[in-house]
């Protein structure tokens, strides 16, 4: 028999670590943003008494087995004051979701459903995404008034570089090993927090001379990498990479991993390119020793996550589409009775 919890304080979501991990390890469908190493910082720093939003979890439990998590939580926009279900990590991850055990099955999906609008008077639209294609979350859809649309491209890179860059990369690595020999250094966890200081640096830099404050301009963005960043590293689920020329700090990045073999593979998160050396185009160079690097250790494919650069489409990135579910409480309200 299904029951489900609701868990409404970070305590109570902690609590859940062990248990949550077991889960999200079987689950080859989650990535590290549902991760309980992610996402109990980013519950910490956003559903706080300082913030909008208030933690709204739901957890499945099969004969005293936990089956499935549905990390959710409501945020009421200071605007409209529409209060919206929203997935934990909404805002600052890529990739957004359940985790669920294998035998998951629509059942629990009707069940939950069942059990999430019985609380239709906490919230007024359910929106969930980006969801990956096979998002279990995609099967909640029971109402014509529920919208699954298609709201982002993640473009997906593998090893196959276009000719036109290579010659662009070899050009870049000639200039650039003007300044010293090249070298691609993954900081150890002790280390990583100085090394996002600097690399928020370099970001917020760029991001100054276009005119616009950048993602780290919010305290909060700032305090859960913090908080989380360490925590990934020693749980090899994150790394933070420096791409230097003997004293020369070209350019670093923030790489999440997922090292389950089923699912083998780095999503580029963030990065801080130093605009001294422009003229060697440090975020090409990266992005190549990071592939190199990747490709030694069997990784099968570098995700580029959300955005529309222009650099990714010369990298030959192949675009996946990621979705979003909506529906407003009223609509299930009709469809429950």
């Amino acid at each position: 028999m299904i029951t489900f919890e609701l868990i409404e304080n970070i305590a109570a979501l902690r609590a859940l670590a062990d248990r949550w991990k077991r889960l999200w390890f079987a689950d080859v469908e989650t990535t590290p943003f549902q991760s309980p190493e992610w996402l109990i910082p980013w519950a910490e720093c956003f559903c706080d008494r300082n913030s909008s939003g208030a933690l709204f979890s739901v957890v499945a439990h099969d004969q005293g087995e936990m089956v499935a998590l549905f990390p959710l939580y409501i945020y009421a926009s200071p605007t409209d004051k529409v209060r919206q279900l929203l997935l934990l990590g909404a805002g600052t991850s890529d990739y957004l979701g359940g985790v669920f055990s294998s035998y998951c099955c629509r059942e629990l999906l009707s069940e939950f459903t069942d059990f999430i609008f019985r609380w239709k008077s906490r919230w007024d639209i359910m929106h969930l995404g980006p969801l990956r294609p096979l998002s279990r979350l995609i099967g909640l859809q029971r109402s014509s008034e529920a919208t699954i649309t298609p709201c982002s491209e993640i473009p997906i890179l593998d090893y196959r570089i276009p000719s036109k860059m290579k010659k662009n990369l070899a050009y870049y690595q000639r200039r650039a090993e003007a300044l010293g020999e090249l070298r691609l250094h993954v900081l150890p966890a002790e280390e990583v927090l100085d090394g996002f200081a600097s690399m928020t640096e370099l970001h917020a830099q760029r991001w100054k001379k276009k005119g616009q404050p950048g993602v780290f301009s919010d305290t909060r963005v700032v305090n859960h990498h913090r908080r989380t960043l360490p925590v990934l590293c020693r749980s090899h689920l994150a790394r933070l990479y420096k791409l230097a020329a003997e004293d020369h700090v070209l350019a670093m990045a923030y790489v999440l991993m997922d090292p389950r073999e089923e699912s083998k593979r780095a999503y580029y998160y963030i990065t801080g390119l130093n605009g001294a050396f422009r003229h060697v185009s440090p975020g090409s160079l990266l992005l190549k020793y990071l592939l190199d690097a990747l490709r030694e250790e069997g990784v099968l494919t570098l995700d580029l996550l959300r955005g529309t650069e222009n650099y990714k489409k010369l990298w030959g990135a192949k675009a996946v589409p990621a979705y979003s579910f909506s529906v407003r409480s009223t609509t299930f309200a009709q469809v429950a009775a």
